[in-house]
């Protein structure tokens, strides 16, 4: 799924370049595509449309192309899921949790645990110095607030399974949740600092963040598609010349393996 929506990426930047329509059919095929194998691709159709309604007319004979072809490609979807009423996102994932229904069961779950698996992926970039942070007062004190509100209502639970690496790291080593809290803090700022500079990154966000409604949160449903979407979608500065130095490569690199290998060493294990 992964891949093949990295192939409806490529078309889109070749219709950003080239200018030619035939791209954007690509584009929608592909992320069709990925959409049928998981369906939190599908989110990302709000994306592209927001970008080519900005290239084309809201009335124009070329946007309503796109709009039909969208919606024809969505009616499979919508019969599976209305007409069969398999309501898979409301699956109950967890056996701890109480009732039936698990569309986004604490929201403040989500905004602090999201943040911190982002960052995560986002955390060698920042070590080698290739993004660039502001210590903007606006977002110090929207962290801050956006943190303490979350914490009061935060109740994710270990027996949830999931919950990011800074989750368990805080549970492991000191039985509670505030170094979690404080890398939630940090996590919070860099994702404002980011994704909140321009309308089109702000969108990602909040794509990434309603695609994952499930109590459960997975490093596995951001990974590698956060790195993707920082490096190629996402409208940033980054140093390429530190980025591509070989000492930074090499950096990114073992640390992802290291992560690999780690997450799956009971499986290797066994």
């Amino acid at each position: 799924g992964v891949t093949i929506f990295t192939i409806s990426i490529y078309y889109f930047l070749k219709f950003l370049n080239k200018n030619k329509f035939k791209y954007v059919y690509l584009n929608i095929f592909f992320y069709a595509l990925a959409s049928y194998i998981s369906p939190n691709f599908s989110l990302f159709s709000i994306f592209f449309l927001y970008n080519y309604l900005s290239k084309f007319n809201f009335f124009s004979k070329k946007f309503a192309i796109i709009a039909l072809i969208n919606f024809f490609l969505a009616i499979p979807a919508i019969y599976y899921v209305f007409g069969l009423e398999i309501y898979f996102f409301f699956a109950k994932a967890t056996v701890d949790l109480p009732g039936k229904d698990i569309f986004f069961y604490n929201i403040f779950n989500q905004v602090l645990i999201i943040p911190t698996i982002l960052f995560f992926y986002i955390l060698p970039f920042l070590f080698i110095n290739s993004l660039k942070l502001t210590n903007s007062a606006y977002y110090v004190i929207t962290s801050i607030i956006l943190t303490f509100i979350s914490i009061y209502y935060f109740n994710y639970q270990i027996s949830f399974t999931g919950g990011g690496i800074f989750f368990h790291l805080s549970d492991f080593i000191f039985e509670n949740n505030y170094l979690f809290y404080l890398i939630s803090l940090v996590s919070i700022f860099v994702i404002l600092n980011l994704f909140f500079i321009n309308k089109e990154n702000s969108l990602l966000f909040l794509i990434i963040f309603f695609g994952n409604p499930q109590t459960t949160i997975y490093h596995k449903y951001y990974d590698p598609l956060i790195v993707i979407i920082l490096l190629i979608l996402m409208n940033i500065k980054i140093d390429t010349k530190k980025l591509f130095a070989n000492k930074s490569l090499y950096l990114i690199f073992m640390y992802y393996l290291a992560f690999l290998i780690i997450s799956n060493v009971k499986y290797l294990l066994r």
